[in-house]
C-alpha cells in the first residue's frame, strides 16, 4: 500500500524500475462467464503484459458478481506475488456526495488492495473526496475528460 501523498514518487520509481510507464486496463466483460472461465483469461491477460507495464488499472465495476469478487481478490493477489514493484488502480470513478464517496472508498479501500482510486467529481466534492482519500493513504487520480462521445457532450455543452 502506498502512502497517498508519496504516490507520485513511487510511480516514479516503479516506472523507472520497470522501464515503462504502461498501466494495462482490466475490464472484463460483463456476465457470461464462469469464475473459472474469467480467473483463466485474466491470468493469461496478465502474464501476457506483465513484462510491458508499471501498473494495472482495475475497473472495479466489472467485478459485481459476487464470484467476480472473489476473481477480483484473487487476480489482485496473483498480481503482488509477481516479485516486481506494481501499481494497481482502483478505477471506480467516485462521482457522488461527500459520505457517499467515503463509504466506497472505506468499503473498497479496507483491504489494503489498491494504491490509487480515480475520481470524477461533482463541482465542490473534489476537495472531500482527496481527504477521504488521504485519510486512508490512498492516492487520488482526478478524472476530467474521458473518452466517450457522450461525455465530450456534456463537457462542451454551453450554459447560459
Amino acid at each position: 500500500m502506498l502512502k497517498a501523498n508519496n504516490f507520485l514518487q513511487r510511480w516514479h520509481t516503479i516506472s523507472h524500475s520497470n522501464r515503462s510507464i504502461l498501466c494495462a486496463g482490466i475490464d472484463p466483460a460483463f456476465g457470461a462467464h464462469t469464475h473459472h472461465d474469467l480467473w483463466t483469461f485474466l491470468r493469461s491477460y496478465i502474464d501476457a503484459v506483465l513484462p510491458y507495464v508499471s501498473g494495472f488499472k482495475i475497473n472495479h465495476q466489472c467485478f459485481r458478481q459476487e464470484f467476480e469478487q472473489h476473481v477480483l481478490e484473487d487476480i489482485i493477489t496473483y498480481i503482488r506475488a509477481q516479485g516486481r514493484p506494481l501499481l494497481i488502480i482502483d478505477d471506480s470513478k467516485y462521482q457522488d456526495i461527500g459520505n457517499t464517496n467515503r463509504e466506497g472508498m472505506q468499503r473498497t479501500h479496507r483491504k489494503g488492495f489498491f494504491d490509487l482510486s480515480t475520481v470524477c467529481q461533482f463541482p465542490g466534492n473534489l476537495e472531500e473526496s482527496i481527504h477521504y482519500l488521504r485519510e486512508l493513504d490512498v492516492g487520488g487520480l482526478s478524472m476530467c475528460l474521458m473518452s466517450n462521445e457522450q461525455y465530450r457532450a456534456q463537457k462542451n455543452m454551453l450554459i447560459a
